[in-house]
């Protein structure tokens, strides 16, 4: 080969390799770019719903996540790595499930009370919730409503027995029972001392009990065309509306689990699929209400006020699970359901204070009555009092004229003593001079008669 030819294939090596170098570059840069958007995509779509899950291409996602030991997941999810949103489902419930079998009784009732609230979708089932949650949690606040429960059962009984009322329920005369402190009152002509003022029945106790109210109620008169079952003792059929309470959450707790990882909503008894986005959107809404890195219903410890609850590790990893763009839309979906909820709690606010107002007008018009009597009745006791205390003043004067005059007279008492001794002794010397002018009228009698005597003898001698 000549020295030409030579170079020119030299040349053409160096071409080649320096295509090859070329190529290997572009292909590392666009196996970068490609792994980035990926990694963006994740972060936009989330994690695959489940093992099935493809792509347009019909590509099965979790491939590209690879083992839960590779770089990515192990970047993801440094604890706990999870490669589809449905095995972070099962992995938040069986924590749940964990917590749950570990406690028994009030305790467990409250912890399912709990974990449903955030997922209440009405102003009345959290209301439920938190009746239920706020019983549950408090051993003492529990036997305070059971003492209150047995109490009222008799008194339910007897009301339910008397009443004429032929719609009656047990289920109303226990929450008359329970709302009033003595003898169920009830219309009767005959008693007006039990009758209501002008027939409206007054609420004394609003403590609420709704859920095991209700239980209890059901317990005891499962079907309000039956008639109650009154020869069940009360301790049976409040661990039955105990029981049935706890049923109920545990039931709603699995149905939202069973939604999220079945893919079917059940509806009229049927069971409906689920497509794609409203699975992955179940899902969302599970994972975000369960976190405890958004509070909902309770206050943040102190030393968490300052933090930021979105770059919390709870958040960020339901973050990288449902991704930015169903996380947008379930933040946004909760602040219109609570929103929503909000308006309906306005609305029960005012319809109770119209309801209360409407109830309680004509007990206000008594009571304003009853007071204008009351005050006619104070300003009489008041004259009353000012005629007791001037009289009490003229008695106390009176009281100190007679101590003066019992003193006066125990003064006058001894001076009369003193004087009806003085005259006394005075009868004694006037009866004593007396006695001595008696005998010396003798004794001048006797004078007397000798002196006649003597001139009559004188007149006698002479011639």
């Amino acid at each position: 080969m000549s020295l030409f030819g030579k170079f020119m294939a030299v040349l053409n090596f160096l071409g080649v390799t320096a295509v090859i170098v070329m190529a290997l570059m572009v292909y590392a840069k666009r196996t970068a770019w490609q792994y980035a958007n990926f990694r963006y995509q994740i972060a936009i779509d989330g994690l695959p719903i489940s093992e099935a899950d493809v792509d347009d291409d019909n590509f099965n996602r979790t491939r590209d996540l690879g083992s839960l030991t590779g770089s990515t997941l192990a970047d993801l999810f440094p604890n706990n790595p999870v490669t589809t949103q449905l095995q972070e489902v099962e992995r938040v419930k069986k924590i749940i499930d964990s917590k749950v079998a570990a406690l028994s009784g009030n305790p467990q009732i409250g912890l399912l009370a709990t974990t449903l609230l955030p997922l209440a979708d009405s102003a009345a089932r959290r209301e439920y919730l938190l009746t239920v949650q706020n019983l549950s949690s408090n051993d003492a606040s529990f036997q305070e409503m059971q003492k209150a429960m047995e109490a009222a059962y008799p008194r339910a009984i007897e009301a339910y027995n008397n009443s004429k009322d032929p719609q009656k329920t047990f289920a109303r005369e226990l929450a008359l029972a329970l709302r009033l402190p003595g003898p169920v009152p009830h219309f009767d002509e005959t008693k007006p001392e039990n009758t209501p003022p002008k027939g409206i029945e007054v609420l004394v106790d609003t403590e609420p009990r709704g859920p095991f109210e209700e239980a209890f109620a059901r317990a005891i008169q499962p079907d309000a065309a039956a008639p109650p079952n009154f020869a069940k003792k009360f301790e049976e059929a409040f661990a039955e509306a105990v029981e049935a309470v706890r049923g109920d959450l545990k039931a709603r707790y699995d149905a939202a689990f069973q939604e999220a990882m079945v893919g079917q909503h059940t509806a009229d008894g049927k069971a409906v699929p689920l497509s794609q986005e409203q699975r992955r959107h179940v899902i969302a809404r599970l994972l975000v209400a369960l976190e405890d890195s958004i509070p909902k219903d309770t206050a943040p410890a102190e030393d968490a006020i300052n933090t930021d609850a979105f770059n919390s590790p709870p958040f960020m990893r339901v973050l990288k699970i449902i991704g930015v763009k169903e996380m947008a839309a379930e933040l946004n979906s909760e602040a219109v359901q609570l929103t929503r909820i909000s308006e309906e709690y306005d609305r029960i606010i005012v319809q109770d204070r119209t309801n209360f107002a409407m109830a309680h007008a004509t007990l206000i018009d008594e009571a304003q009555s009853v007071a204008h009597a009351i005050g006619q009745q104070d300003d009489q006791l008041r004259r009353l009092k000012d005629k007791v205390a001037e009289q009490t003043t003229l008695v106390a004067q009176r009281e100190k004229n007679i101590v003066d005059a019992k003193a006066e007279l125990a003064r006058r008492r001894q001076y009369t003593t003193e004087m009806i001794g003085i005259v006394q002794k005075m009868q004694d010397s006037i009866h004593q001079t007396r006695v001595e002018v008696r005998d010396a009228n003798e004794l001048n009698q006797t004078f007397a008669e000798k002196i006649r005597k003597l001139e009559q003898g004188k007149t006698n001698s002479q011639p």
